[in-house]
């Protein structure tokens, strides 16, 4: 998984999505999303997990990775053999890299396998077998398409399949994440440790998605809105399976997103997570990513730490002063530490209502003023 985090401020009932956090799931105007409302446990806190993919199928959902020798036709003739055997492609990107015969095709697709599979002797085992099985593969429906395209050998004698050290380019992996998560809904009722998990539909439009008032009840259970009547929410995307995570925070759980621009060098993100273990901070990596901006040139660390909520300012004044030390260490001209502010929707200023202004209306001339003029009478 390659995650994103952010932190955002909202108004009730409106939770926006950063605009990084919608490319990874593309999260467009008006697609609809399907996920999970975990309300607040004894042990867990209220999270939201929305997936543009159905809910229903997050047991079952596969990523495939194809390298092929390019040529026409080959999308057609992959997509004709996986509809027939009943998989749905959720998604796919396709891109060639090279010229003339020596062009490859990389295809992935992300795949339902919800109606792929027959009866208990079927190789790749039924999708209720798959859904029970941590250790499930595709491997039939791999070794099948493998065969297939080597055998065609119409327009490479070498057939369609790329080649890897003798190993074909075909993998299958499944999308474990939205698989735990659906199996944690389904456990965390069974066991009594929540009364219920919601399933849940909504609209993303320009980056918010609006709540219904069950749901945002139940979603903000135990959060405070500041001054300004907002509520503080983290958002995670995951970049490879296509979700999105939002978490409010609560009295007893706070976030601190930081950047440190430095320069690239081995050993920097060693440094900087050696700070976070320190007494004065003490902070645990909720989620990070590093940006190149140039090789050998500037970067940035971008962490979210889930920190005390009754020591944050003395941890930003503890952070500023450690990277400040380092950088002196380690002559970065570069290095310095932000603490951005959250993010949160654009909202569109209110204007005062203009006043009414009555426009005189021109007073009609009676139609026979008109031949008297002619007449110039």
């Amino acid at each position: 998984m390659k995650l994103l985090g952010e932190v955002v401020e909202i108004l009730p009932k409106r939770l926006f999505i950063p605009e990084e956090n919608r490319v990874a799931p593309s999260l467009k105007t008006n697609t609809e999303l399907h996920g999970f409302l975990f309300p607040r446990g004894n042990n867990t806190h209220p999270d939201l997990f929305l997936s543009p993919f159905p809910r229903d199928s997050w047991r079952d959902i596969w990523r495939l990775e194809l390298e092929f020798h390019d040529r026409p036709g080959i999308m057609w003739e992959l997509t004709k053999v996986l509809g027939d055997n009943g998989v749905n492609i959720l998604s796919h990107e396709i891109m060639t890299l090279g010229h003339g015969p020596a062009t490859v095709g990389y295809i992935h697709l992300i795949c339902d396998m919800k109606n792929y599979g027959g009866g208990a002797d079927y190789p790749d085992g039924s999708s209720k077998r798959r859904q029970n099985n941590p250790d499930a593969n595709l491997n039939y429906l791999i070794d099948c398409l493998t065969v297939r395209f080597w055998n065609s050998k119409t327009h490479n004698p070498k057939g369609d399949v790329r080649f890897k050290a003798h190993r074909p380019q075909f993998f299958a992996t499944r999308l474990r994440e939205l698989k735990n998560i659906s199996h944690l809904a389904e456990d965390l009722v069974e066991d009594g440790t929540l009364d219920m998990v919601e399933g849940i539909q909504v609209k993303v439009k320009d980056g918010v998605i609006v709540l219904s008032d069950h749901h945002w009840s139940r979603f903000i259970e135990d959060a405070e809105p500041n001054a300004a009547g907002k509520y503080t929410l983290t958002v995670v995307s995951d970049t490879v399976e296509r979700y999105v995570k939002i978490t409010p925070l609560t009295r007893k759980r706070a976030f601190l997103p930081l950047d440190i621009r430095h320069k690239d060098m081995p050993g920097q993100v060693a440094d900087f997570t050696a700070l976070l273990r320190k007494p004065n901070v003490n902070g645990n990596i909720f989620c990070s990513y590093y940006r190149l901006e140039q090789a050998h040139g500037p970067a940035v660390w971008r962490c979210l730490l889930e920190v005390d909520s009754t020591n944050v300012e003395k941890m930003k004044d503890e952070l500023t002063k450690e990277i400040k030390l380092l950088k002196n260490q380690k002559g970065d001209e570069y290095m310095g530490i932000t603490f951005p502010l959250p993010l949160g929707e654009s909202l569109p200023e209110v204007l005062p209502i203009a006043e009414d202004v009555v426009q005189p209306v021109a007073k009609k001339e009676p139609w026979w003023r008109s031949w008297l003029s002619w007449f110039g009478l």
